[in-house]
């Protein structure tokens, strides 16, 4: 039996053992072996996979981590799970994801038992057997699953995201979302529910045909023009998505944007004071800068629009992830997308020559489509959505992208006017 861990580099070690007086153990939640050895105690059965996901640190409060497990000769819980380690001034503490509790319906929605027949009237067929994998998962928020029914008429994929609130509200916007594609056979696809489950705080749809825009653009063999034609497709989609008659949602304003950019700040001046002090100064820079703006319309929004946030088939263009599906100005689903496209090449500089093209392409196809923004708003969206990207990184525990990011708050800082006003 083999065992797989990446061990925790000296610069990772070395940048967290210090990092927090209120919270010392941090280093070890990035101790894989360790963290490995954790479970095993606790589940009595060896681990053979340990595979840092995500992690949200609160300076002096808690640091929550999360891991990908694969146990060995498992026969109670599923061989691959979701483990968390809880680090707070009053010590460590570690379970399993579906053990959360501000997501109380998630052990029924993981255990195949309880969740197969109910999953069964979805496909209108016996369930013979149900396999469950959990996809994504964020602490006490939601998490992703992966359904896989065996029934008399083959095999159905679903996945389903179980949601600490608000379900029906998520329901209702995926579903609108899905008639404005009835509307205007250019918009962006959305699938619908297919089930809601109340009282597990479920919802349920299709898998997504096709490949994520991400994955066809940077680690696909498709030839440059292939790649850049993609994006443009996904301008015209995110234009006719906002010049459409969305479902309603909450107002998303730059204002409130602010506002999270400075909840990142103190994660940033525990990790790297001097950067934070240019931070401080580009956050409230934005938030002047924005104050000038001239007023924009609200449009029906995706709200958080990356690469990874698209998938493109041979028929159509379709967005997942709408949980932040909001109204807001065009300019900042336009600024995030783009802001995303520019951090894939300041880490990544063989691709840079295709962001190029492709940042072109978005904004051409988009301004053919719908009523682009002009130039010095979408400068300001997209600064904003750099200097989100700067800050997450401090407060994820990015350390093996913090030598990158000065260079992202350098480019915001370029983004943003010199002055009181736009320019």
């Amino acid at each position: 039996m083999s065992t797989r861990f990446a061990l925790p580099s000296p610069d990772v070690a070395d940048a967290l053992s210090a990092l927090d007086s209120a919270l010392p153990r941090i280093a070890e939640s990035f101790d894989l072996p360790a963290v490995a050895r954790l479970f095993e105690r606790a589940w009595r059965r060896p681990i053979i996979r340990c595979t840092l996901l995500s992690t949200h640190y609160e300076p002096g409060a808690r640091c929550v981590t999360t891991y990908e497990l694969e146990a060995a000769d498992f026969p109670r819980t599923p061989a691959r799970t979701i483990g968390v380690v809880e680090v707070t001034p009053a010590g460590r503490s570690h379970r399993r994801y579906d053990e959360d509790p501000l997501l109380p319906g998630l052990a029924a929605a993981v255990d195949p038992a309880v969740i197969g027949p109910r999953l069964a009237s979805s496909c209108a067929v016996p369930v013979d057997d149900c396999t469950v994998a959990p996809v994504r998962y964020r602490p006490g928020e939601r998490a992703v699953l992966r359904y896989v029914l065996t029934t008399s008429a083959g095999r159905v994929v679903l996945y389903g995201k179980v949601v600490a609130e608000g379900v029906r509200a998520l329901s209702a916007r995926l579903a609108g979302l899905h008639d404005a594609e009835r509307n205007d056979p250019g918009a962006p696809s959305v699938l619908p529910p297919i089930a809601v489950l109340d009282d597990l705080g479920l919802l349920v749809q299709a898998e997504v045909a096709g490949d994520s825009l991400h994955a066809l653009a940077f680690t696909s063999a498709l030839p440059a023009a292939e790649r850049v034609a993609l994006l443009r497709r996904v301008g015209r989609a995110i234009a006719a998505l906002h010049e459409g008659a969305g479902p309603s949602a909450p107002a998303r304003t730059a204002a409130d944007d602010v506002r999270e950019l400075r909840s990142y700040l103190p994660a940033a001046g525990i990790a790297d004071p001097p950067l934070a002090a240019r931070l401080v100064d580009a956050v409230e820079r934005a938030g002047l800068a924005i104050l000038d703006v001239p007023g924009q319309a609200l449009v029906p929004s995706h709200g958080a629009l990356r690469t990874d946030q698209v998938y493109v088939s041979a028929e159509r263009v379709t967005l997942i992830d709408l949980d932040g599906y909001c109204w807001s100005q065009r300019a900042r689903d336009i600024g995030n997308f783009l802001a995303y496209l520019r951090w894939k090449a300041i880490r990544q500089p063989a691709h840079r020559a295709l962001v190029a093209e492709g940042r072109r392409a978005f904004r051409a196809a988009y301004r053919r489509t719908g009523e682009i923004p002009g130039d010095d708003v979408i400068r300001i969206a997209e600064a904003m959505s750099l200097l989100k990207v700067a800050g997450r990184r401090f407060r994820n525990l990015s350390v093996r992208e913090w030598p990158s990011v000065p260079a992202l708050v350098d480019v915001a800082l370029e983004l943003l006017p010199k002055g009181k006003g736009v320019r």
